[in-house]
C-alpha cells in the first residue's frame, strides 16, 4: 500500500482510535460509578452498623437502670413511680449497715452512673437524655422525691420506642414495701363521720371491755356522735347525742363504766351539768357528777363536796330519758379522808378508792355494790408510794379493766413512781404489788392484765426524733416489765416519728403494737412480743402522701389507738379527714368505716 493510500485512511484509524478512547472512558466512568456505590454502600452500612451497636448500648443502659433502680420487671399495670416508692419505703426501714457491702454505694445512689450514661450518650437536647440528667442528679442526692424525675423518664424511654436489655451483673434493687392501702385507695376510703375533726375531740370510755364506746366531740354535720365497735367489727355504729348534749359541742365527755347493753354516762362542763342521755333532750340528773356507773338498769353516780365525803346515788334507769328522777339510796363513802374525786372510781358493779384513815397512809379499798347497798370495804393494801394528793383533783388515780368474761379483773390505783395493782384470783382480790408502769393504758386478758406506758424523749439533745421508751408489764401474781426503745428497735433507720404525735403503743391480744409516722417513711405497724419488736417485719399502712395532694408534705397530722375485745382501734387524722383501722393481733389491718 503506498504512502497516499495510508494517509487516506488515517483519518478513519483517527476515528477508531477516538472511539475506542470513548468506550474506554464509558468504561472508567461506570467503574468509577460502581466504585464510588460500593464504597458508599460500605460507608452507609459502616454507619447503621455503628448506629444499631449504639442503640444496643443504649437499650443496655436503660436495662441496667431499670434493673438497679426498680429490681424485677414491672407487672401489668404497675408503674415505675410507684415501685420505686416502693423499694424507697423498704430502704428507709432497713439499717444502713445492710443496705450495701462494703466498699458499695447504697441504693439509690449506686443506679446514678448507669442514668449518667444514658444521659452522655443522648445529650441535653434529647428528651431521654434530659430526663436521665435530671434523673441522676436526684439519685446521687438521695432524694426523697424520687417519683417525679423516675415517671419523666419513663414516659421518655416509652416515647422513644426503646426496650430495656437486662444486662448480667446489673445491681437488683431491693425488694419494695407495697403500703397496705395505695395513695388512690388511701384517698378513696371513707372519712370517719364525713368530717374533718380533732383527734383532740375524740373522748374514749376509761375503761374499755369486749367493745368500745367513743364520743366525737365536735360540731360536725348532725352534731356530736356517740358510737360503739365490737372487736370483729369493720363499721363502727354512731348516733348523735341528742338536742341537749349537742349545745355543749366541745365540752362533753363519757364517764365511768357501763355493763353490756347500757349506756355510758355523758356529762358536760367536766361534770358539772350533772349527767345526760343520749339522744334525751335535757340532762338527768343536774348535779355535779364525779364517776358513773350504768349497770343492770341503775345509774349509780358519785357526787358531794369533796371536802364533805363523797356520796354514792343510786337512781332507778333513766328510763326513756325523764328528767332527774328521785335517788333510791344514798350512802356515804366510809369514813376516810379522801383528797379528791379522781380518788375514787365506779368500776361496775364495785365501788374502788384511795383512801387515809386517822395518820395512816393511804390504802387502797374495794366495795361491792349489791342491791342492799355496799358490802363491807375490802383493804387491799397500803401505798407505800402514793401520788401526791394534789394530783387527785386533776386526773383520776384508780381504774381498772374487765376481763373477756366481762368481769372487773384488775384495779391499778396511781403511785408517785410507780401503780400498784390489785387482780382478781379464784374469788378474792390479791394484795397490791408494783405495776412496773406508771399510767399508760391497761386491758385485762383471761389469766393475765397488762399495762402499756410510752414515755416520748429525746437523745442527745436531738429534738427531730422522738426516741420514745414503751414500758409493757403483764401481770398475775405479780408483774414483768419489758423495756422496748425505739431508738434499738429502729437502729440506724431513717423512719423515726419527729414528735409525740406521731407514734402510740398498745397491748394487742397480748402482744404489743407500735404504730408511728415518719415524715419519708409513712405511717406504719409493727405487732410481736415486746422483745421480739426489733426483728418484726413493717406493714406500711399508707406512704404518708395522698394522690391529689401536695407531693411535697406528707398529708398525716396525728394518731391516736385505743385498745379493746384483744384488738385496736387505730384513728388516722390527715389534711383530708379521719381514717379508723382495727388491728388484729396477727398484725392484719380492717379500715373501719362509720355508719349513722
Amino acid at each position: 500500500m503506498g504512502k497516499n493510500t495510508r494517509l487516506m485512511e488515517l483519518p478513519t484509524r483517527m476515528l477508531e482510535v477516538a472511539l475506542g478512547s470513548e468506550r474506554r472512558w464509558k468504561r472508567v466512568a461506570i467503574a468509577s460509578v460502581l466504585l464510588v456505590g460500593l464504597a458508599g454502600g460500605a460507608a452507609w452500612f459502616g454507619i447503621r452498623g455503628l448506629e444499631g451497636r449504639g442503640a444496643e448500648a443504649l437499650a443496655a443502659d436503660v436495662g441496667s437502670l431499670e434493673t438497679c433502680l426498680l429490681g424485677e420487671p414491672l407487672t401489668e399495670g404497675e408503674t415505675a413511680d410507684v415501685r420505686v416508692r416502693g423499694v424507697q419505703l423498704a430502704v428507709l426501714g432497713s439499717p444502713r449497715s445492710e443496705r450495701a457491702k462494703p466498699g458499695e454505694q447504697p441504693w439509690p445512689q449506686r443506679c446514678a452512673s448507669f442514668a449518667s450514661a444514658v444521659s452522655d450518650k443522648l445529650g441535653a437536647e434529647d428528651p431521654l437524655g434530659a430526663s436521665t440528667a435530671a434523673l441522676a442528679k436526684a439519685l446521687k442526692e438521695d432524694s426523697p422525691a424520687l417519683e417525679e424525675p423516675v415517671t419523666k423518664t419513663w414516659e421518655a424511654i416509652k416515647a422513644k420506642g426503646l426496650t430495656a436489655t437486662r444486662v448480667p451483673g446489673a445491681p437488683l434493687a431491693p425488694k419494695p414495701l407495697a403500703p397496705k392501702f395505695s395513695r388512690t385507695a388511701f384517698a378513696k376510703l371513707p372519712t370517719f363521720l364525713g368530717g374533718n375533726f380533732a383527734l383532740t375531740s375524740l373522748r374514749v370510755e376509761a375503761h374499755p371491755g369486749q367493745k368500745v364506746r367513743f364520743l366525737v366531740d365536735e360540731a360536725l354535720e348532725g352534731g356530736p356522735r356517740l358510737c360503739t365497735m365490737g372487736p370483729g367489727d369493720a363499721v363502727a355504729k354512731c348516733v348523735p347525742v341528742g338536742a341537749g348534749a349537742a349545745k355543749r359541742a366541745g365540752k362533753l365527755a363519757l364517764v365511768g363504766t357501763a355493763a353490756e347493753g347500757d349506756e355510758l354516762a355523758l356529762t358536760a362542763e367536766g361534770g358539772a351539768l350533772g349527767v345526760f342521755r343520749v339522744g334525751a333532750a335535757e340532762p338527768v340528773v343536774t348535779k355535779v357528777v364525779h364517776d358513773a356507773s350504768v349497770t343492770k338498769g341503775t345509774l349509780a353516780l358519785l357526787t358531794g363536796d369533796v371536802s364533805k365525803d363523797l356520796d354514792l346515788e343510786v337512781f332507778a334507769a333513766a328510763v326513756e330519758g325523764k328528767a332527774a328522777p328521785a335517788p333510791i339510796k344514798v350512802l356515804a363513802v366510809p369514813d376516810a379522808e379522801i383528797a379528791g374525786p379522781g380518788q375514787a372510781s365506779l368500776l361496775w358493779d364495785r365501788l374502788a378508792f384511795q383512801a387515809t384513815k386517822a395518820a395512816q397512809k393511804p390504802h387502797l379499798w374495794v366495795r361491792a355494790r349489791t342491791a342492799a347497798g355496799l358490802d363491807p370495804a375490802q383493804d387491799l393494801g397500803e401505798l407505800v408510794d402514793p401520788a401526791p394528793d394534789a394530783l387527785a383533783a386533776k386526773e383520776r388515780l384508780v381504774d381498772g379493766c374487765k376481763s373477756p368474761g366481762g368481769e372487773l379483773a384488775a384495779i391499778r390505783v396511781r403511785g408517785a413512781k410507780n401503780d400498784l395493782v390489785s387482780v382478781f384470783v379464784g374469788g378474792r382480790w390479791s394484795a397490791i404489788f408494783p405495776a412496773g408502769t406508771r399510767g399508760g393504758e391497761l386491758v385485762c386478758h383471761a389469766t393475765e392484765v397488762t399495762s402499756t406506758e410510752v414515755e416520748h424523749a429525746a437523745e442527745g439533745g436531738d429534738t427531730s426524733r422522738n426516741l420514745a421508751v414503751v414500758k409493757a408489764s403483764r401481770c398475775a401474781a405479780g408483774c414483768t416489765t419489758a423495756e422496748v426503745k425505739l431508738s434499738q428497735v429502729l437502729s440506724e433507720t431513717d423512719v423515726f416519728p419527729p414528735d409525740a404525735s406521731s407514734f402510740a403503743a398498745v397491748d394487742v391480744g397480748g402482744k404489743l403494737a407500735i404504730v408511728w409516722s415518719s415524715p419519708r417513711g409513712g405511717v406504719r405497724v409493727r405487732v410481736a412480743a415486746p422483745d421480739e419488736l426489733r426483728t418484726a417485719k413493717d406493714q406500711v399502712v399508707y406512704d404518708g402522701f395522698e394522690h391529689g395532694a401536695s407531693k411535697e408534705l406528707p398529708s398525716f397530722n396525728s394518731m391516736r389507738l385505743v385498745p379493746f375485745g384483744g384488738r385496736a382501734l387505730l384513728f388516722l387524722a390527715t389534711r383530708s379527714g379521719v381514717r379508723a383501722f382495727r388491728i388484729d393481733p396477727d398484725g392484719t389491718l380492717t379500715a373501719v368505716a362509720s355508719e349513722g
